[in-house]
């Protein structure tokens, strides 16, 4: 993000961090404009907005199961 053009960076300055990686997980990146520094920047990242939405949504199904396990441990442990 330091090296983002400042129009890009400006964009995104006031954003926190969920918001921010909604907003460049939406965004429009045109794959075919890769050359361009600019373009090049939003594609990386929309890229990585997406991966981090992705994660965020694996760890909150894997922590879903981590309790169901966990609860199902002590119900035995206590039986």
């Amino acid at each position: 993000m330091y090296a983002a053009p400042d129009a890009l960076r400006e964009s995104l300055r006031a954003l926190t961090r969920r918001p921010f990686i909604r907003t460049r997980a939406a965004g429009r990146a045109d794959l075919s404009d890769y050359r361009n520094l600019s373009a090049a920047d939003r594609i990386t990242l929309k890229s990585f907005g997406r991966r981090d939405l992705e994660l965020h949504e694996e760890i909150a199904d894997l922590e879903v199961m981590i309790a169901a396990l966990l609860a199902t441990r002590l119900r035995h442990s206590h039986s």
